[in-house]
């Protein structure tokens, strides 16, 4: 859902994702002058869209899918995140102990 605060380039940029049916149907809603302005900013090609998150925790997340230790849960959230659908389906390889077992090793050595 768009807000009165996000950018007119967002605006276009949802309008172009929707089918022309719809789009039309939001442009008759609009203003002749409001309506004009977002048709023109329509014919100019579209931004490119630069990732939300920087090149090193891009890196991390493409790593994730073959990433020993990332349990299934985790796998299947950054999947939702990145919309990475392969991610999810990469089987865990053998996890270790979990931190409460660890620090149960720890306490039964003494």
């Amino acid at each position: 859902m768009l807000l009165a605060e996000d950018p007119f380039d967002l605006l276009i940029e949802r309008l172009r994702e929707l089918p022309p049916g719809d789009r039309r149907g939001v442009l008759a809603r609009l203003s002749s002058t409001e309506r004009r302005r977002v048709e023109a900013a329509l014919l100019r090609p579209p931004l490119v869209v630069q990732p939300s998150f920087a090149a090193d925790i891009a890196e991390r997340i493409g790593a994730a899918a073959t990433h020993p230790g990332m349990t299934a849960a985790t796998r299947e959230v950054l999947s939702r995140l990145v919309g990475n659908e392969a991610m999810v389906a990469t089987p865990v390889a053998g996890t270790g102990p979990s931190l409460f077992g660890r620090l149960g090793d720890l306490l039964r050595r003494r």
